[in-house]
């Protein structure tokens, strides 16, 4: 895990999201859960837009129990934004206000 974070901060995306696709297979819930939301962000950074929402839904309706919920949520929101996404994007940060109490 270290060293696929290690890589995405040295900006060898594709290298990370290899290393964090093969950690989303762990046994291990919270692994699973961060290696997706990183995977998002890489698709996020590469402007992949609708791949990076289809990880953050996911994260959003499968890993709930997660601190990290409030990161795919804020993913979700720029993803949706990008994608034209208006009804979607202000779905997302109803939650982030309703549920977290904070702005979109």
């Amino acid at each position: 895990y270290k060293k696929a974070v290690l890589l995405k901060s040295n900006g060898k995306m594709d290298d990370s999201l290899k290393v964090f696709q093969f950690l989303e297979k762990s046994n291990t819930r919270q692994i699973k859960v961060r290696s997706r939301i990183h995977i998002g962000e890489i698709y996020l950074a590469q402007k992949q837009y609708d791949l990076a929402l289809q990880v953050f839904e996911s994260v959003i309706q499968n890993d709930a129990f997660s601190s990290r919920v409030l990161d795919a949520l804020s993913g979700a929101v720029i993803s949706s934004s990008k994608l034209g996404l208006a009804n979607k994007k202000l779905r997302y940060e109803s939650m982030i206000k309703d549920v977290f109490g904070l702005k979109g």
